[in-house]
């Protein structure tokens, strides 16, 4: 009972959570695992991954720490895309097979650990997930464009996140990325009439690409301009 209990207060279970419980080997750790999943308690996720938790999120970002949901998943959690997904992406510092669980497939995406940071706790009836801050969301849609599915998704981030201009300006100076902040800020100008041009610097004045379907306006080529971005 005590383990029941237990293993569905939490959203992950393993082998090791087990033997702190119940004191025992690693053998008859496992064995009370089995004896879980076959009375429904619990359902295995993967190698020595077990959940009693529904809230995919909340297990996704549970897997492995540390790590938290971003790209065009998190736009989904934030509803800034109509799209229904079932591949959900989780950011990490090392790579990991994907995970199928259900009808879902776990994404994991590397990314460097200089960009792990910009992600909040959130905390469910299951335990905590964790999810890329909207501020930092627009930096890793740049960052990793292919996991946002197209250019569209991109916009409709930048459109509909409700962003601070001070935490945008401090996340890009924490990233330290030339071409990052480049099109950052040209689209957050464009998108959203936010011009941080006067909080953060770029040292070279190459110019970086930008999707050309970008809706135009008379003060785009000023823009663009302005930041370096070839459009």
């Amino acid at each position: 009972m005590k383990l029941s209990d237990y293993v569905q207060s939490k959203p992950i279970s393993t082998i090791a959570t087990v033997k702190k419980i119940l004191g025992c080997n690693a053998s008859y750790a496992s064995l009370a695992l089995h004896r879980l999943v076959a009375r429904g308690i619990l359902q295995k996720v993967s190698r020595n991954k077990y959940t009693s938790s529904n809230d995919i999120y909340t297990i996704a970002t549970n897997l492995y720490t540390p790590s938290y949901i971003s790209f065009w998943s998190a736009s989904q959690y934030y509803g800034y895309t109509e799209q229904i997904l079932s591949t959900i992406q989780i950011v990490t510092t090392k790579p990991h097979k994907d995970v199928h669980f259900e009808r879902y497939t776990f994404k994991f995406v590397v990314l460097p650990k200089k960009y792990f940071f910009g992600y909040s706790k959130i905390q469910t009836a299951k335990g905590s997930l964790f999810i890329a801050e909207k501020e930092k969301l627009l930096l890793d849609a740049f960052l990793k464009p292919k996991e946002m599915g197209n250019f569209d998704e991109i916009l409709k981030v930048f459109k509909q996140a409700d962003v601070q201009k001070d935490v945008v300006v401090n996340m890009l100076k924490n990233a330290k990325n030339n071409s990052l902040t480049k099109r950052v800020g040209f689209i957050l100008e464009q998108q959203k009439h936010i011009d941080i041009s006067s909080d953060v610097t770029f040292k070279d004045k190459n110019y970086v690409s930008f999707n050309n379907t970008i809706l135009k306006n008379k003060n785009t080529k000023e823009s663009a301009s302005k930041w370096r971005v070839k459009i």
